[in-house]
């Protein structure tokens, strides 16, 4: 008897590299780098994070231009933070809408105007499926419904025979109408060169 295990495939991690002569940097040099790095990208749009790669070289995102996307954006606030600057926080665009929608439903709403969660199913019925007067479902218990025959269909005929001699009858009477209508374009186009 042979016994089935799955095999567990384990996902390395990228490669992780320290520099063994790294050293921390100070709030100027960090400065600088950042402002050379942002300054080149005014004009070189290879450094951009969103740049598009196309056969005559590194181009920049049709959506951003050389302004560059919300990742540039950030690092020029997080250069004008090391410059000294007071940067207030950005509300987010998604966010307005909702608080200013949960605003106006707080202002509008009057509390007396909701019911009771137990009374409203209690209305509704929700409470004793039983109480209810469905005919669409089987009650434990209940037998087949029966089932009237109309006698639209005869039942030696086939359906597909019908369907198909309905589908015959209607084609022809559409075709029937459009010789009809192009005769009485024809005769109007007679009548408006005379």
């Amino acid at each position: 008897m042979s016994s089935f295990r799955p095999t567990i495939r384990q996902q390395a991690h990228p490669p992780h590299r320290v520099h063994k002569n790294r050293k921390p940097l100070s709030q100027t040099a960090a400065h600088a780098l950042l402002s050379t790095y942002l300054t080149r990208a005014d004009t070189l749009p290879y450094l951009h994070p969103d740049a598009l790669l196309a056969p005559s070289g590194p181009t920049y995102a049709a959506a951003s231009g050389p302004m560059g996307g919300i990742i540039l954006h950030n690092l020029r606030r997080v250069e004008a933070g090391l410059r000294g600057e007071v940067l207030k926080p950005e509300i987010l665009d998604l966010e307005v809408p909702e608080q200013e929608a949960a605003k106006h439903s707080a202002a509008n709403e009057d509390e007396s105007q909701w019911q009771d969660k137990a009374e409203y199913e209690l209305q509704q019925g929700a409470d004793d499926p039983d109480a209810r007067d469905d005919e669409n479902f089987l009650k434990e218990g209940g037998g087949v419904p029966m089932v009237k025959d109309t006698g639209s269909v005869p039942k030696e005929a086939n359906r597909d025979d019908i369907d198909k001699e309905m589908r015959k009858k209607l084609k022809d009477e559409r075709k029937k109408m459009e010789k009809e209508e192009r005769a009485k374009a024809k005769k109007a186009k007679k009548a408006a060169a005379s």
